[in-house]
């Protein structure tokens, strides 16, 4: 979760040189979707920092992980 937050922050001041940080934790959340175990909180920080790097359609897969957790309610599990 470190990790994902810190790559986030990069990512936010402009830090681009990030690909294998970023192949980790995709690793990590692509394992945790297969296994139907998504931490919408870590998928969170990989979408955003990947659309932060301009990776829009990376990032949307996994911001439709978490949407696919969303309760009625807007609860997301």
């Amino acid at each position: 979760m470190t990790t994902a937050y810190i790559i986030w922050a990069l990512t936010e001041s402009g830090v681009t040189n990030l690909d294998t940080e970023i192949t980790k934790l995709k690793s990590l959340a692509d394992e945790a979707i297969k296994n139907n175990a998504t931490d919408a909180y870590f998928t969170g920080l990989l979408a955003a920092s990947l659309y932060n790097l301009n990776r829009n359609d990376e990032a949307r897969v996994y911001a439709d992980a978490i949407i696919k957790n969303q309760l009625p309610t807007g609860n997301v599990t």
